[in-house]
């Protein structure tokens, strides 16, 4: 991830040597060869001497360009030291100062990059990853979801997309994994909710063009069949025909489909046959 965010860095920094005819009248650095000092500390690695010195830029130069450029740069330092929070923070604040500067596209992604980082991962010994905090990946989502929204055509983009399938595919094993909570402790119910909350954000995500027609989590043969029972356990119909309409839509992806259909047929027939008035 550094690798790939230095990367970036090359790419942006376009400000060139601009300031390369020596020092001012006084004898000091001028603004913008302060910028370029603290941009070969930063290219060079010496993030933390980076960061310090774009914010006495940042604080202390009147030239509007290089608050701006000076701002986003101690993002990156700090974001290159694995300050991710405060380098969230710093994002933020450029966004909020700066909301249609053309490097938007840049502070956005590396915002999401920042809750990314922070966002917890699968590790033996911990419980899974989706059974914890998800601000971070809520985060992660909204900052990479809004270049992809907002800045479609351009670099961030396209390295975005696949940050943004990451976060929606957390944020749907997060449903699946409370409903089998609920499912373990014999509340059908809860099952129902879940499910059909990460069945929601599925749709939802591909309805945007967050996630490829492809992208499979919710829509999956087993969590169809449990939320078919779940529905059975509430003698909820309507619920069952809807379960067996997302499972034909998607059978062609199930091994052993038509099983599949034959039994959430059996369980609507239970149903129908337990609503019709007893013969006089």
């Amino acid at each position: 991830m550094r690798c790939l965010a230095v990367a970036l860095l090359v790419v942006v920094f376009g400000f060139g040597c601009s300031g390369a005819d020596g020092k001012s009248g006084t004898g000091k650095l001028s603004d913008v060869q302060r910028y370029e000092e603290a941009m070969q500390k930063l290219l060079r690695g010496d993030y933390v001497t980076a960061a310090q010195k774009f914010d006495a830029l940042s604080a202390g130069t009147m030239n509007p360009v290089l608050v701006q450029l000076a701002t986003l740069r101690s993002g990156d330092a700090l974001f290159l030291q694995g300050n991710h929070a405060e380098a969230a923070e710093v994002y933020r604040e450029y966004l909020v100062q700066f909301p249609t500067s053309p490097d938007a596209p840049h502070a956005l992604y590396m915002r999401g990059l920042c809750y990314l980082e922070k966002m917890p991962e699968d590790h033996f010994i911990l419980p899974p990853a989706e059974s914890r905090e998800m601000d971070d990946v809520m985060n992660a989502h909204a900052n990479f979801a809004a270049v992809v929204d907002q800045h479609p055509h351009s670099l961030y983009a396209l390295r975005a997309k696949p940050m943004l399938i990451r976060t929606v595919e957390r944020r749907c094993r997060q449903h699946l994994y409370v409903a089998r909570y609920y499912e373990r402790i014999e509340r059908p119910a809860g099952v129902i909710q879940r499910i059909r909350q990460a069945l929601r954000l599925e749709e939802r995500e591909r309805a945007s063009h967050h996630i490829p027609e492809s992208f499979q989590c919710a829509a999956t043969q087993g969590t169809l069949m449990s939320l078919a029972k779940a529905y059975q356990l509430t003698r909820d119909l309507e619920g069952l025909l809807y379960t067996r309409a997302v499972y034909q839509q998607h059978q062609q992806r199930f091994p052993q489909s038509d099983k599949g259909l034959a039994e959430l047929d059996r369980m609507v027939q239970g149903l129908e046959a337990g609503r019709k008035p007893d013969p006089e």
